[in-house]
């Protein structure tokens, strides 16, 4: 028969605990590097944010400027059916009545202004 004796215990024990405490130095190692990625992660994260951020501000200038392009043509486009109209009252003629509709009201009283001197 085989006999145990206390130090056959001691050393089983012993092995025991090595190996928990490698396995807990794993463990640990993981953790630690899983920490090491989220914080490299959040870096990023918060990197793309500024980045959305950004060309969202982009985004709205970019879209103001079109709506200040877009005023500034109409405008344009209005003052050029005045233009056009006040030459047509001075060579005598009419102007047409679709040419005066499409007008805003600055270019409206504009030639009223003029039909009326």
């Amino acid at each position: 028969k085989l006999q145990l004796d206390s130090s056959d215990l001691d050393l089983d024990k012993r092995e025991k605990e090595t190996k928990l405490n490698a396995r807990l130095e794993q463990m640990r190692s993981l953790f630690e590097n899983s920490q090491r990625d989220l914080s490299k992660k959040e870096e990023e994260f918060g990197k793309l944010k500024g980045q959305v951020y950004s060309l969202m501000q982009q985004l709205q200038r970019a879209r103001d400027e079109r709506e200040n392009i877009r005023q500034q043509k109409d405008q344009l486009e209005s003052q050029a059916v005045v233009l056009r109209t006040e030459l047509k009252i001075q060579k005598g003629q009419s102007p047409e009545e679709g040419e005066v509709s499409g007008l805003n009201s600055d270019a409206v009283k504009s030639l009223k202004e003029l039909q009326s001197q």
